[in-house]
């Protein structure tokens, strides 16, 4: 990606986070005209990507991490998914973000383990393992929509929506509080 491409991306991220958390007034007319220069640098930053992207097999889901990771989970965890940086196909920086639900609750020791165990499958000592049995919910939302390891869809979905009720909890819990 040239300079003035990976300089338009940044400028864009940053205007979607004005925008998002309102940290500036915006005029809607400078919205309308900052969206149709998007529109136009998007296209041609998309080609690019996708050119530069081409042949280079990245793609998370064939990755041949997701099988080592298979292979030391299968039978020890009930749900395991790959998220964050890796699952997103960032291989040359980040660590590898596990989540795993273990039946009966994890136990220090054997996530202990099953770090130890994924580290060496997979060359790497940068592995973090969360257990979805206990993590905050907004953690539990952002490993399932990782790619998929182990899967139980009826698992998944209890899980997704425990944390979603959990948030809920805690945004209506804030509202009265702040009522006060």
């Amino acid at each position: 990606m040239s300079r003035e491409d990976a300089a338009v991306v940044k400028a864009t991220a940053g205007l979607r986070n004005i925008l998002v958390h309102g940290y500036a007034a915006v005029e809607p007319e400078k919205v309308v005209e900052c969206s149709k220069r998007v529109g136009q640098d998007a296209l041609r930053i998309a080609e690019a990507i996708i050119s530069a992207l081409e042949g280079r097999g990245i793609d998370p889901f064939e990755d041949e991490p997701v099988a080592k990771i298979r292979d030391v989970l299968s039978g020890r965890v009930r749900l395991a998914y790959l998220f964050g940086g890796r699952a997103k196909g960032y291989s040359l920086k980040g660590d590898y973000d596990v989540a795993v639900y273990v039946e009966g609750g994890c136990d220090l020791y054997e996530l202990g383990l099953l770090q130890v165990d994924l580290s060496e499958a997979l060359g790497d000592g940068r592995v973090d393992v969360v257990c979805l049995n206990s993590a905050p919910p907004e953690l539990v939302l952002e490993a399932l929509s990782g790619v998929p390891v182990i899967d139980d869809p009826a698992l998944r979905a209890e899980l997704y929506a425990r944390a979603l009720a959990e948030l809920n909890d805690v945004e209506i819990t804030t509202r009265r509080a702040y009522r006060r």
